[in-house]
């Protein structure tokens, strides 16, 4: 306020009515003012840009780990179901094929294999519910765990 009284006596001839003494920049101020809040703007926007890259290339991690872990269990859940099958229908045993599955499924069945007992039926024929309990308990497994890495991500 100047010495007489009147708030706006301080101010230059040609003020607005809205703006206050100081608020007037040079041209080149002004302009320099006006880069640094755009520069300011893209440096956020970047930042922020480059935040939504990082989560997006983790949750593309996370989902092929996920796929690699469905992948597997279908894996297994197929040479236990086959072992399971060429069993029960009497395969023969000594075929390379049967031997072949037999030696792939025996590690994961042998967890399981003193739970129930063994129903043999003909020749070759053979009902293994420890093979069912196996797949069953590896599927679980298998659901759970991804659902682990679901929850873990979040």
């Amino acid at each position: 306020m100047s010495a007489n009284g009147n708030p706006f006596h301080d101010r230059p001839p040609n003020a607005d009515a809205d703006s206050l003494p100081g608020d007037r920049l040079p041209p080149e101020d002004y302009a320099r003012k006006l880069y640094e809040m755009q520069l300011r703007a893209e440096e956020r926007r970047l930042r922020e840009e480059t935040r939504q890259m990082a989560i997006a290339r983790r949750n593309e991690i996370l989902r092929r780990v996920q796929q690699a872990a469905y992948y597997l269990i279908a894996a297994l859940q197929i040479l236990l179901g086959m072992h399971f099958v060429l069993q029960l229908t009497g395969a023969n045993p000594s075929s390379p094929f049967a031997q072949g599955i037999g030696f792939l499924a025996t590690p994961y069945i042998a967890p399981f294999s003193t739970l129930f007992p063994v129903w043999k039926f003909g020749t070759f024929n053979v009902l293994n519910l420890n093979t069912i309990i196996a797949m069953i308990t590896y599927a679980l497994l298998g659901v759970l765990f991804v659902r682990l890495i679901k929850i873990v991500s979040d």
